[in-house]
C-alpha cells in the first residue's frame, strides 16, 4: 500500500469522527440559541403587554377646573353613566370612566339632581363632580312651599319654568302617568311634595310632576302612613296633614291634629275655614257666614268627617303630626296673635271669647 494510500485512508478515517463531532456540537448550540430567542421574545412580550396594560389602566382625564361656560342638562332618572356621557359629549370631562370613577369614590354623587347645570369645558372629573354637587351650578330653580294646593303649585311652576300652565294642567289631569301610590286612587292633591326643584330645560310637564310625586315617594314612607291609631287610612292621614298645613303654624300642628281626632271621635263637624277656601279656590281668606253654607263636599261646616281629598300638599312636619298627635282634650282652636299661635280649649265659652277677641284685634 502506498504511503499515499495509507495517508489517504488515515485521513478518511480520522476525518469521519471530526465531522461527527462538529455535527454533534451544532446540535447542542441549536436548542441554546432557540431558548435565548424564546426568552427575548417573552421579555419583549412582557414589556409590550405591560405597556398595553398601563395604557389601559390610565384613565383619560383633564386637569384643573376648566374654562368658559357651557350648559349641561341632566334628565330625570339619569344614571351615573348617563351623566358621564352627557359631560363627555359637552367636552366637560375627557372620559366617561374618569367621571364614573370619581362618582364611585364620593357617596354624595347620589344627590345629583335632574337639572340644567352651568359647567366649564375641560374640567377634571373630580372638579366636575364637585361643581354638580354645588347648588349654585343649577339653573331653573323653583321652590314649592308647604301647604300649596295643586292649582297654586302649577301656577308657580309655570312662573319659574319654560313650561306653560296649560301643559301643566293637562299633565295633572292624567294622574295615572305620574307614579302615584296605589292608595291615591289617581287623585293628585297632596302628592306634589313641597321642596326646591331644579328643572331641566328639556323637561316636560309630565316629567316635572313625576319628579315631585317621586320626591313624595322617596321622603314619605307610604307604608308607615297606616301606622296610625283611630283607624285612619293612609289617604286620610295625608288629608289630615293637609289640613294642618293650612290651619296653623308648625309648632301647633300636633294640637290641631288632636282637635281633629277628638271632633271625629265625637262625630262633630270639623268647621274648618281652610276647606271652604279650597272649595272656593281661594287661599288664606276669612270665611263669611254665608260661605259656610255653600253646597260642597269640602264644606266641613255642613258635613261631618274629613273632606274627600287633601286640600294641599303637606310637608314632613305636618305628616308626622298627623300620624302621631299628642294627647289632649281640645275641641276648639283659633289664632290668638299675629305670629300665628293658636288658642286651644275644650270649653266652647272660652273659645267664643277668644274668637271675638281675635276678630276685634284683626287677627282672625
Amino acid at each position: 500500500m502506498s504511503e499515499l494510500s495509507i495517508l489517504g485512508m488515515e485521513d478518511e478515517q480520522s476525518s469521519r469522527p471530526r465531522r461527527q463531532r462538529r455535527h454533534r456540537s451544532h446540535r447542542r448550540r441549536g436548542p441554546a440559541i432557540a431558548l435565548v430567542v424564546v426568552i427575548l421574545l417573552a421579555v419583549g412580550a412582557f414589556l409590550g403587554g405591560r405597556a398595553i396594560i398601563d395604557e389601559f389602566r390610565t384613565v383619560p382625564d383633564y386637569e384643573g377646573s376648566g374654562t368658559g361656560s357651557i350648559y349641561v342638562e341632566i334628565d330625570v332618572g339619569a344614571t351615573a353613566v348617563d351623566i358621564a356621557q352627557s359631560l363627555v359629549k359637552a367636552d366637560v370631562v375627557k372620559s366617561e370612566r374618569a367621571f364614573i370613577s370619581a362618582a364611585k369614590d364620593d357617596p354624595r354623587s347620589r344627590n345629583i339632581q335632574a337639572a340644567t347645570y352651568r359647567m366649564h369645558k375641560h374640567m377634571s372629573a373630580t372638579a366636575a363632580l364637585a361643581l354638580m354637587l354645588d347648588p349654585s351650578a343649577r339653573v331653573g330653580q323653583v321652590t314649592i312651599p308647604e301647604g300649596m294646593s295643586v292649582a297654586l303649585t302649577l301656577r308657580r311652576l309655570a312662573q319659574h319654568t319654560n313650561i306653560s300652565l296649560t301643559d301643566l294642567q293637562a299633565a295633572a289631569r292624567k294622574p295615572a302617568q305620574l307614579g302615584l301610590p296605589a292608595f291615591a286612587g289617581d287623585r293628585l292633591e297632596g302628592f306634589l311634595f313641597p321642596a326646591t326643584y331644579f328643572i331641566p330645560q328639556s323637561a316636560t310637564a309630565t316629567d316635572v310632576l313625576r319628579m315631585m310625586v317621586g320626591q313624595f315617594m322617596q321622603k314619605v314612607a307610604t307604608s308607615s302612613l297606616s301606622d296610625r291609631h283611630q283607624g285612619l287610612t293612609p289617604y286620610q292621614v295625608l288629608t289630615v296633614a293637609s289640613l294642618l298645613e293650612t290651619e296653623g303654624i308648625t309648632t301647633d300642628f300636633g294640637k290641631i291634629a288632636r282637635v281633629i281626632d277628638n271632633r271625629l271621635a265625637r262625630h262633630m263637624p270639623l268647621q274648618l275655614d281652610s276647606t271652604i277656601n279650597f272649595a272656593l279656590g281661594r287661599n288664606n281668606v276669612r270665611v263669611s257666614e254665608a260661605q259656610t253654607k255653600i253646597n260642597s263636599p269640602y264644606n266641613t261646616y255642613r258635613h261631618a268627617g274629613l273632606p274627600p281629598t287633601p286640600i294641599a300638599n303637606p310637608g314632613l312636619d305636618a305628616i308626622k303630626a298627623a300620624m302621631h298627635p299628642p294627647g289632649g282634650p281640645w275641641l276648639y282652636f283659633v289664632k290668638m296673635d299675629r305670629a300665628g299661635d293658636s288658642f286651644f280649649t275644650d270649653d266652647p265659652v272660652a273659645f267664643a271669647k277668644q274668637k271675638a277677641k281675635s276678630k276685634a284685634e284683626g287677627i282672625y
